[in-house]
């Protein structure tokens, strides 16, 4: 009888505030719908110039309260609303069993965790892909004036990131198999340092397959 009670309790509970809503009131509570807009027409831009592979993109932001938004698995960025976007805590939550968080949630919790990064993005830009599975990184020297954005990028395999180690020296991860991970202190930071990193990545993989 008591478990039957507690049962229809919790359909009551869920109907009223379905974890979604809760999830979004929460979320509203610590983002503005400023921040939330800009957040969005941040994520599309990227996507517009071709940074991700449908699902497969990530992309957040730090806010306020020890949290960060970020863009749900199962919703391609094109597709991406103010609506759709979740709020996460940053310090990892031992019972959190959100089945929308993106896959590598742990790492932008790592980043935000270990750095005062305020931004990180998971892509899939091309050629930055194909240096990636080759485990290289874009010649130095290609660009004279993009060469310090190179002693900042860093490759590693799957299985073999430690975030915590390189956090402080690095600000992009060129990951086989994955694509690029890169944090920094703002949206527009990171539009910008990763197109310099796919053209460069272009111009590398094209010369190598010349001199081949």
């Amino acid at each position: 009888m008591l478990k039957q009670f507690q049962k229809i309790t919790w359909s009551v509970v869920n109907f009223v505030n379905p974890p979604t809503k809760t999830q979004r009131i929460t979320r509203n509570a610590v983002v503005s719908r400023v921040i939330l807009k800009e957040f969005v027409e941040a994520a599309l831009v990227m996507d517009n110039k071709g940074f991700f592979a449908g699902t497969l993109g990530e992309v957040s932001l730090r806010t306020s309260g020890g949290k960060f938004i970020i863009t749900p698995r199962e919703i391609p960025i094109c597709r991406l609303n103010e609506e759709s976007l979740l709020s996460e805590s940053i310090k990892k939550e031992i019972d959190s069993k959100n089945g929308d968080l993106p896959f590598h949630v742990q790492w932008h919790r790592a980043i935000y965790n270990n750095s005062d990064a305020n931004a990180v993005v998971l892509c899939q830009l091309p050629w930055i892909t194909v240096l990636a599975n080759r485990m290289q990184k874009p010649e130095p020297d290609i660009l004279v004036d993009a060469n310090r954005l190179l002693a900042y990028v860093d490759i590693a395999e799957l299985e073999d990131i430690e975030l915590e180690d390189t956090l402080n020296e690095k600000h992009s991860l060129f990951i086989r198999s994955i694509g690029l991970l890169a944090w920094g202190q703002s949206m527009n930071d990171l539009i910008d340092r990763i197109e310099i990193l796919e053209r460069l990545s272009e111009i590398s993989a094209r010369e190598r397959l010349i001199h081949q």
